[in-house]
């Protein structure tokens, strides 16, 4: 964002982080953090600190057209009211948002990150990976549905049908696209839909350390709370958010393996399965990249089968 972008969006946040936070603030406790305005689709962001410390965080759409500002604030809305309230207090939605010159805008509460550091990193990842893999797969079951005739083909047939057609792809990636999709036209795969985030994954996860109903009388684990709905579908697919959260969470050897079964035991499918809904759910991220580096998504579907193999080939 330009210098003259961030002081008009900064006056306009002034009066609303105001009357968010309940108190007068210092016009200047309002600052810019790096790395927003990179690309076409990102949003403008601010940090604010009252004497406390970090209090909120504030998001602008820098361009209309590509507005994941409002995506993001639809989508956490309608997620967290589908979900049971035991799910969907994990849902971070924001505490105030609208429109000003017709850019999208939103207020966070702060939460914390997660940390970077190599020592306090894995004793996190460690402390919540059990409460997030149960909370994912809690949430599939919930938000399961069948998938009617039509939706087969547009949602799954299709999807996969591109994955096949991606010579830029590895051949085993493209494999296994077609053997899903003979399951799938000879009906030996009837497949379901579940809510999906979209992009499940350490940076998109925070603790939530206010006195609120994610945190009153929680433990640390279960303060997670969950950002960035922007690429959310409530049609979803499941198994996608499961092994972007494996990668992150760095699930390996006889953990990841029976993570995948209990999360196939609940979902009602098998392993097989589980990769037919990864791949599909690759191949509808392919068609819809919209501003996301065509680059990025090879290695993003590469990866993601990568994990998916290990996962099957161990549990052979």
């Amino acid at each position: 964002m330009r210098e003259q972008e961030i002081l008009a969006w900064k006056q306009f946040f002034h009066p609303q982080l105001e009357e968010v936070l309940l108190h007068k603030l210092d016009f200047e406790a309002i600052k810019p953090l790096e790395g927003g305005g990179n690309l076409a689709d990102s949003a403008g962001k601010f940090c604010v600190c009252d004497r406390k410390g970090p209090a909120a965080v504030a998001f602008c759409a820098i361009d209309p057209q590509f507005d994941c500002v409002g995506q993001a604030t639809k989508a956490s809305v309608q997620c967290k009211e589908l979900l049971d309230s035991s799910l969907g207090k994990h849902v971070l939605s924001p505490v105030a948002a609208g429109e000003w010159q017709g850019c999208s805008w939103a207020i966070y509460s702060y939460c914390t990150p997660l940390s970077d550091n190599r020592l306090l990193w894995p004793l996190q990842r460690k402390l919540l990976q059990g409460d997030i893999f149960h909370w994912l797969v809690d949430v599939a079951k919930e938000t399961r549905c069948e998938a009617a005739k039509e939706e087969v083909d547009s949602g799954f047939c299709k999807p996969l049908e591109h994955i096949v057609s991606l010579s830029a792809l590895s051949k085993s990636v493209r494999e296994a696209a077609t053997v899903s999709l003979h399951t799938l036209t000879t009906g030996a795969f009837k497949p379901c839909f579940s809510l999906m985030q979209g992009d499940f994954w350490k940076g998109n996860l925070l603790i939530d350390n206010r006195y609120t109903t994610v945190t009153k009388g929680a433990g640390w684990s279960k303060r997670f709370v969950i950002i960035d709905w922007a690429g959310a579908r409530i049609k979803g697919y499941p198994f996608y958010d499961f092994i972007r959260f494996a990668d992150s969470f760095r699930l390996r050897g006889h953990v990841l393996v029976e993570s995948l079964n209990q999360f196939c035991h609940h979902f009602g499918c098998t392993p097989t399965q589980a990769r037919s809904y990864l791949l599909a759910a690759l191949g509808y991220l392919g068609l819809h990249l919209e501003c996301f580096p065509f680059e990025q998504y090879l290695q993003l579907v590469e990866k993601c089968n990568v994990l998916m193999e290990r996962a099957l080939v161990a549990k052979k």
